[in-house]
């Protein structure tokens, strides 16, 4: 009889220690995974991190990196707004577009959001329940409305894993319907300006 009961005790020990790493498991499991790396030249969009600096920091910075989220905005509108970009920073000689980011020392980063549909409900045309609706034969194309954001970065402290949080330096947003010219082209002919001055450049 005290054979059985040591045998129960034991059993009843075992499965503790079975049920015990089990639980250890899979709380494993339901730890967060780490993150990636931060990438400070393209944040998420709320800028988790995000740290503030000033114009003058970017006085002796030269290379520079370009990355566009253009969102669902029409692809004539994409094109335009690259072609205006690169064009305007290819006429300022103080800054050097630099294709990998791990070599820049700043970056634009232009992101469109729409906040309206792009294409929204149109007029249309047809007889009763049973016919079909077609469009409108005088229907317009309405050009979606835009939240542009236009940012400057640079690295901010290091972080564990070996990323950098962004460093904001300039954020500007505009609200548009993909105009012939963005306003973040406006702002970075601002970036440019400002950098002349700080430069003592004409």
């Amino acid at each position: 009889m005290r054979i059985t009961v040591i045998g129960r005790k034991r059993v009843v020990h075992i499965a503790t220690i079975v049920a015990l790493i089990l639980s250890l498991g899979i709380a494993a499991q339901a730890q967060p995974k780490s993150d990636k790396p931060l990438l400070w030249y393209h944040p998420d969009s709320k800028m988790t991190a995000a740290e503030r600096g000033e114009a003058r920091e970017l006085k002796d910075l030269h290379r520079i990196c370009v990355s566009i989220a253009p969102g669902t905005s029409s692809d004539a509108f994409r094109r335009r707004l690259e072609q205006q970009v690169f064009q305007e920073l290819t006429r300022y000689s103080g800054l050097e577009i630099v294709k990998n980011p791990d070599e820049a020392e700043l970056a634009i980063l232009i992101r469109i959001i729409p906040w309206k549909p792009l294409v929204e409900s149109r007029p249309m045309s047809g007889g009763g329940s049973t016919s079909m609706a077609v469009p409108s034969s005088n229907e317009t194309y309405a050009s979606p409305m835009n939240d542009v954001g236009f940012y400057v970065l640079t690295r901010g402290s290091k972080r564990d894993g070996g990323g950098y949080a962004p460093r904001v330096i300039i954020q500007q947003h505009h609200n548009e319907a993909e105009p012939t010219t963005s306003a973040a082209v406006l702002d970075l002919a601002a970036l440019i300006k400002k950098l002349k001055s700080l430069r003592g450049e004409k």
